[in-house]
């Protein structure tokens, strides 16, 4: 197709005939060079010039007006060389097969892929979008290499934003808030309890080693929701529930499903039978305050790292969990390899979690990988739920659905009478085809 038009353009201005031109058409050697190449040389004795000047001379002539489908052309030294445009190649060739490039690489072996996790009392915001969406490409990637993709998505159901969540639910909950706008009115009450609590640190041991009067309150209700306390176990349950629902308003936009969509509380009784055995065994330790860690080697580093695995109140941490899961998913899929798509700062969390199920004999951490990306910043800064820097999630879709719509009606404005089997329509450097615009936006 795309060959046959470099060729009629060629026959017009070199008086060629087209089996002559057929032969002399290349594949140039690098991708840099184009997708056909057209050497000048057989034209030098005919025109009386230099191979290099003829092909310049074409090359500003030709871009004067492509042929569809064509995307540029370009003069290098004695040679012509024509840019396909990909994305026309792209539809004509799933036009022809829409199956095309699929491939059975995968034979059916598993990929667990964990991504988007968003955590139950919080917003999906403009950061989540990447582990989402990331994720999502993947599975649709594996899937077609012939893979069996499962997506999981591990809620952040447990940890201590739950226990500050349910703290800030008993003391300033507004009822009619919570049923009018449930992701709001959650995340109104997360900001207040951090505004309490005054502290910076957000994630890891040294939140949890906190000695402040709102955080050890989060703490005592982490504590009570373990041992199965009913009034806090009732709380939970109605922010989990307040939240969903506003994760799968997000889903349903962007066309996202999991296979597997679980909190982390699941895993903890296995995590912590885990944990258990590591110190029968004396793979883990434990401090005088009751908090369990395990010590091990990093690179680059003489001294030991011990990171912590137990609470020293024997509740779960946020690793206590990630091993449980670890474990239950491999024995519940039996996979080949399982990746983790969480952003950057998670790099040293995933590090410790192989290599403590490494040193706890488990065989399946080489199948495991993290695949991490770079935090959103807005004018140096980072995104931040407990002080409602955020921009929420829901919201940039449905402007950019909005923003999408309007620039349909014009071009559909500018394009009344559009035929049947309309043809692409150019300008210098792109061009659009109503009728697939109009198929894809209001189908």
């Amino acid at each position: 197709m795309f060959k046959e038009k470099i060729i009629q353009i060629l026959v017009k201005k070199t008086r060629m005939r087209e089996d002559e031109i057929e032969k002399l058409i290349e594949i140039p050697p690098v991708e840099e060079f184009g997708d056909y190449s057209f050497p000048c040389f057989v034209l030098s004795k005919k025109e009386k010039k230099s191979p290099n000047i003829i092909a310049e001379h074409y090359q500003k002539e030709f871009s004067l007006k492509l042929p569809e489908g064509i995307e540029k052309v370009e003069s290098k030294g004695p040679y012509l060389n024509f840019f396909v445009d990909k994305k026309i190649l792209a539809s004509e060739v799933l036009k022809i097969n829409a199956n095309y490039g699929k491939q059975n690489l995968g034979k059916k072996r598993t990929i667990c892929i964990d991504y988007s996790a968003p955590n139950i009392g919080k917003p999906m915001h403009i950061g989540h979008i990447r582990s989402t969406v990331i994720g999502d490409s993947l599975m649709r990637i594996y899937d077609f290499l012939g893979y069996n993709s499962v997506g999981i998505n591990y809620l952040g159901d447990v940890g201590l934003h739950i226990g500050k969540l349910i703290v800030a639910y008993e003391l300033w909950l507004n009822k009619e808030a919570l049923k009018k706008d449930p992701v709001s009115e959650l995340l109104r009450l997360y900001i207040k309890f951090c505004s309490e609590e005054k502290t910076k640190i957000t994630e890891g041991i040294e939140e949890e080693m906190q000695d402040n009067i709102w955080t050890n309150k989060a703490k005592e209700k982490i504590k009570l929701l373990e041992l199965g306390d009913k009034k806090t176990l009732k709380i939970w349950q109605e922010i989990y529930k307040s939240s969903s629902k506003g994760f799968e308003k997000v889903y349903d936009i962007l066309k996202v499903n999991f296979n597997d969509s679980k909190g982390q509380s699941n895993y903890e009784l296995k995590g912590k039978e885990i944990v258990n055995e590591a110190l029968k065994k004396g793979i883990a330790k434990r401090e005088n305050d009751g908090a369990v860690y395990i010590e091990f080697k990093e690179e680059n580093k003489k001294e030991l790292t011990k990171k912590y695995i137990l609470r020293s109140n024997g509740t779960a941490s946020y690793i206590t969990y990630d091993i449980g899961a670890a474990y239950e998913h491999f024995k519940k899929y039996n996979f080949d390899k399982k990746i983790y798509v969480t952003d950057l700062r998670q790099i040293d969390h995933f590090k410790s979690l192989f290599k403590i199920l490494e040193i706890l004999g488990y065989d399946f951490y080489k199948k495991l990988e993290h695949v991490p990306f770079g935090t959103i910043k807005f004018e140096n800064e980072i995104l931040a739920t407990r002080e409602g820097n955020i921009i929420l999630l829901e919201d940039v879709l449905k402007k950019t659905i909005e923003k999408a719509k309007i620039e349909i009606e014009k071009i559909k404005a500018k394009y009344k009478n559009i035929p049947s089997n309309p043809k692409y329509i150019f300008n210098k450097t792109n061009y659009t085809r109503i009728k697939s615009l109009k198929n894809y936006f209001f189908r």
